[in-house]
């Protein structure tokens, strides 16, 4: 490994840190309306993870799925800065697990109704 900076093949360019210093510098401060005490409850109540360039809250519809159903839900995205002016594009990518034990009781119970219906 040398001290060349030519080795880097332009990972740590001293221009673009540069540029990227000043767009952190040009970060506006959040909207106001995330002092209100209603937003802090939601933030708090939903576990947003709230940053200086925005948050993004994930609704599903129902609170649990059956295998092989379709999950459906709304997504919020507010972005409280500009995105860096060659990004076009916005990416997500959704995960989720499965927690058998955490709602068991009130699975059985819709399973039950649904059978008595019948």
């Amino acid at each position: 490994m040398s001290d060349d900076s030519s080795d880097n093949n332009g990972l740590f360019d001293e221009e673009d840190n540069d540029s990227q210093i000043e767009e952190f510098k040009q970060l506006e401060p959040p909207p106001e309306y995330t002092n209100t005490d209603e937003f802090k409850t939601f933030v708090q109540q939903q576990d947003i993870q709230l940053t200086a360039n925005g948050y993004m809250y994930v609704h599903t519809y129902k609170p649990f799925y059956f295998p092989g159903e379709i999950v459906r839900g709304s997504v919020l995205i507010d972005i409280f800065n500009p995105l860096p002016k060659d990004s076009k594009t916005i990416y997500l990518r959704f995960s989720g697990r499965e927690h058998v034990g955490r709602h068991y009781s009130v699975v059985k119970d819709s399973l039950f109704k649904q059978k008595q219906r019948q």
